[in-house]
């Protein structure tokens, strides 16, 4: 299966899929592994409107301002420019050339981005038009896009022309599923904060409304210094004034290593709203404001607050979301791990020849108390049977395993949140969480999908007893009110067990 990574408002989406395409000739170009000859301008940031297709939500914006660039100023006089498709995920990419005109003027030609080497598609860079017969975008009859460099900035001559990336399907030329234009690359200005020298760094738990994580954090003087994203280099800071920490929006924090795209702090308010479920509204503000507990320096900030580590300042783009956070240090307790929660499973695709389950592992205990990370891990079952990921199957890994760490990835057909198998399960295919820690080994419930009813079975760990399946009678929030089944964050879910009789569980939704 074809896979992207993911980037949006309050979900991550997935862009479009491509499927087999006829074989296809190697691209000629300059590859990302190759530099071109010529003086390199770097820490460039990239913005673009753009419009992105996905099977599964339609047409849906992805404007950014927050991709990152580079550009080679080429000894041939030429520009060589990374970064005007960032959300290209071809196994090869390719420079794009930008060959001079004028004083300060330039042309991009239709040519190779990058090379999705499994189905041996060659993608191509060109502007695009919408085609209301075709209700989607498709190759315009001018294909070249012209670009000026001024002053270490580039920028489209007209912003309102359309480029995108197609392909050739059987003669014909291919949308593969996203268009950009007012494109800009700008040196990136912003400066993020460090942590001081001699600061005190303590291991904190952010607990928020859809989970909890680790957090550094350091209290310096009047401010406080957290990272709780690893993939920036930057720190936000608060400051603290009579028992209370304030954090400010629109602290830069870095580029992000993981999505590759600059991130910031962005505050806000957040609403719930109601169209066949609850999801969240936010609405950008200049602050939040936590209560601060000196004595256990404990920060718990409003409900109803949210902190996003966020790709932009203007719009909520998230890579996390943190609603009604509190920050405290961390005590480790000897914990059983809340059950995995299966959030889809795909039948075997001849197509992709595998089987997906997407999943989430919670980083609670039953009881609700955090479990670092590195203490969880999990173990697979496909009908009834533990299940072993090998090498001579799974190429990228280094080893078999027969369980794996918590947010393992192979970068390929196991992620964070999701694993492929490469046939179909017969009966079913199941998650368990396993903690070791103190001295102890505690595993949650065998959580398990059925492959022919489409219902979650949950059974016993110890005794291996099925104790309920998936009706739902009803589900509630923490506060007693009747939400939707899907209601984001710990719920609380009236279920029949397998005798007859019901039962009301804590069930963590992602």
């Amino acid at each position: 299966m074809r896979k992207f990574t993911l980037f949006v408002v309050a979900l991550l989406m997935a862009t479009v899929n491509s499927f087999a395409q006829a074989p296809r000739h190697a691209a000629n170009g300059i590859t990302f592994d190759e530099t071109p000859e010529g003086t390199l301008v770097d820490n460039l940031q990239v913005s673009f409107n753009g419009i992105a297709y996905s099977w599964l939500s339609g047409f849906y914006d992805s404007s950014t301002e927050a991709a990152a660039g580079t550009i080679i100023e080429g000894t041939d006089g030429n520009l060589y420019i990374k970064g005007m498709t960032p959300n290209l995920y071809d196994d090869e990419l390719y420079w794009i050339k930008a060959e001079k005109t004028g004083d300060g003027e330039y042309v991009i030609k239709k040519q190779p981005a990058g090379l999705y080497t499994s189905y041996d598609e060659l993608d191509y860079l060109t502007v695009m038009e919408y085609s209301e017969e075709e209700g989607s975008y498709i190759e315009a009859a001018q294909t070249d896009l012209k670009v000026t460099y001024k002053d270490g900035v580039l920028a489209q001559a007209d912003p309102n022309v359309v480029y995108g990336i197609v392909y050739e399907d059987e003669g014909s030329w291919t949308w593969e599923g996203e268009v950009y234009w007012n494109l800009k690359m700008q040196p990136m200005t912003e400066t993020y904060a460090t942590l001081p020298e001699g600061a005190v760094v303590e291991k904190f738990v952010l607990q928020h409304a859809n989970g909890a994580k680790d957090a550094q954090v350091a209290f310096v003087g009047d401010k406080v210094y957290v990272q709780s994203y690893a993939t920036v280099p930057g720190w936000y800071v608060g400051t603290i004034s009579d028992n209370k920490v304030t954090f400010k929006g629109g602290q830069f924090l870095g580029f992000d290593t993981y999505y590759e795209s600059y991130q910031w702090l962005v505050a806000a308010t957040v609403v719930e709203e109601w169209d066949e479920e609850y999801y969240d509204v936010p609405t950008i503000v200049s602050e939040v404001t936590f209560d601060l507990d000196a004595a256990t320096k404990t920060m718990t900030a409003p409900e109803g607050t949210a902190l996003y580590i966020n790709g932009g300042k203007d719009k909520v783009y998230y890579a996390e979301a943190y609603k009604s956070p509190k920050f405290f240090i961390f005590n480790e307790v000897v914990a059983t791990p809340a059950d995995p929660v299966i959030t889809k499973f795909w039948p075997y695709d001849e197509s992709y020849e595998n089987a997906e389950l997407d999943f989430s592992v919670p980083l609670t205990d039953v009881d609700g108390n955090y479990i670092t990370p590195d203490k969880l891990s999990y173990k697979i079952y496909v009908d009834d049977q533990p299940f072993t990921f090998t090498q001579d199957e799974y190429e990228g890994l280094d080893k078999d395993y027969d369980e794996l760490p918590y947010g393992f990835t192979d970068n390929s057909w196991i992620g964070q949140t999701y694993l492929c198998i490469f046939f179909d399960p017969a009966k079913n295919i199941g998650i368990q969480s396993i903690y070791r820690g103190l001295g102890v080994e505690k595993r949650s419930n065998i959580v398990y999908y059925n492959v022919e009813t489409g219902e979650t079975e949950i059974v016993d760990a110890i005794s291996g007893v099925e104790t309920m399946g998936t009706h739902v009678q009803a589900t509630y929030d923490l506060t007693g009110r009747k939400v939707s089944a899907k209601q984001k964050g710990l719920v609380l879910k009236t279920v029949t067990l397998s005798d007859g009789t019901s039962k009301t569980i804590k069930v963590i939704n992602k």
